[in-house]
């Protein structure tokens, strides 16, 4: 499975609902956990989306297993309040966020990171690195 930042979003029923805006990676398990759609244009929102939601990319679109209701129903992205997953995602025990730029590919086991894990920490901006501190307490 191939994400594109920008890939037109679809509902299981054919509705086109917004785009990928961000794709939200686990380094440490090497998994894609979720995505970021961005739904509107004048009043938009940021939904985050567990990939569990994803049915499939057909071209270069994203098709959900959600119709839009449901998607309604996801809680918003905040950048800076995310800090584990929801519990419902008790697969993934924690989460970094980086910029998509730095995703080399992504498939159906794994996405692909062109950096080291100690490159993408040190050159994280201070949100991310507050993220990380904030975990290390806990």
């Amino acid at each position: 499975m191939k994400i594109e930042i920008g890939a037109p979003v679809r509902t299981r029923d054919g509705k086109h609902v917004g785009e990928v805006h961000r794709v939200l990676i686990d380094l440490d398990d090497h998994l894609v956990t979720g995505i970021v759609v961005l739904k509107g244009r004048l009043l938009s929102r940021d939904i985050l989306v567990p990939i569990d939601f994803i049915d499939r990319v057909e071209g270069d679109e994203v098709v959900l297993t959600l119709d839009e209701a449901e998607l309604d129903q996801l809680p918003d992205f905040a950048y800076n309040e995310i800090l584990a997953p929801p519990p419902a995602w008790t697969l993934f025990a924690h989460d970094m966020r980086i910029p998509a730029e730095w995703v080399e590919r992504a498939d159906e086991s794994a996405a692909y990171v062109a950096a080291t894990k100690v490159d993408i920490e040190t050159g994280l901006g201070p949100q991310s690195r507050a993220l990380s501190t904030a975990r290390a307490g806990s």
